[in-house]
Formats: C-alpha cells, sequence, structure tokens
C-alpha cells in the first residue's frame, strides 16, 4: 500500500511498446524512450505489490536493465522530473533508494490505454469479455 492508502494494481503491467510511446525522452537527450521504459518496468517490478515501494539500489536496477549506473541515474531522475517514480529519500547518499510509483499518473496511463482499446475493438466490431485485456 502507498503512503495515501491505495494498492498497486496486482493485474496490470505495461508492456514494454505502450510505456515507450508515454515516456518520450525529450529531444536532444542521450536516453532513449526504450532505456527509459526499462527502468521503469525494473522499479514497477522491483516495487513490494502491497506497499508499493521499491528498495533496489541503483546497481541492481542497472544489472537488471543491462544498463549502466550513469545511464540507470540519470534514467530515474528522468522518471522523477515526469513524475512517473517518486524518490522518497532523495537526499540519501550510498544506500538504496524509497522509491514509488505514482499511481496518479499510472491511473492516468491505464484509463489512456482502456479508452484506446475499446475504440479499436469497436472499429474492428470486436467485443471482449469484461476484465479481459484491460477492459473495465
Amino acid at each position: 500500500m502507498t503512503d495515501n492508502g491505495t494498492k498497486l494494481p496486482t493485474t496490470f503491467t505495461p508492456t514494454f511498446d505502450e510505456f515507450i510511446n508515454f515516456v518520450d525522452a525529450p529531444s536532444g537527450s542521450r536516453l532513449s524512450n526504450s532505456t527509459l521504459a526499462h527502468v521503469f518496468g525494473a522499479v514497477f517490478r522491483y516495487a513490494d505489490s502491497g506497499a508499493g515501494e521499491c528498495f533496489a539500489s541503483r546497481e541492481t536496477i542497472a544489472k537488471r536493465c543491462g544498463l549502466s549506473m550513469r545511464t540507470t541515474a540519470r534514467a530515474l531522475k528522468l522518471l522523477g522530473k515526469r513524475r512517473l517514480i517518486i524518490d522518497l529519500t532523495p537526499n540519501l547518499r550510498n544506500k538504496a533508494h524509497r522509491r514509488v510509483i505514482n499511481l496518479e499518473i499510472l491511473d492516468v496511463i491505464i484509463h489512456g490505454w482502456r479508452l484506446m482499446l475499446q475504440e479499436v475493438q469497436e472499429f474492428r466490431g470486436e467485443v471482449c469479455p469484461k476484465g479481459i485485456a484491460g477492459v473495465p
């Protein structure tokens, strides 16, 4: 559970391609969209499903993503600026930080994907049972 009492979604994990389209690294950045998606995904997966907190170090996240520590640090910083990840211990040095996924932003992403999925299904004339493929 997060500080405001909400739980992380247990069945939704953004796919790589979907997330890349949302993050969009700034032009001129040395970070790619896929790098940001990988780092966000690692934090999301390391986050405890109850509290939603990730205690993984930058080194652990970097190893999981196959990135350098410096690139991982840049990605975490940008994800923080985009308010996708909140660092609860920003001044901590030489220890793993407490990071949480910003559920309000994630809810906006999920809602947008659901609407997009519904529109595609309606266009194709498909019917998807409730609760399948993210349909509310």
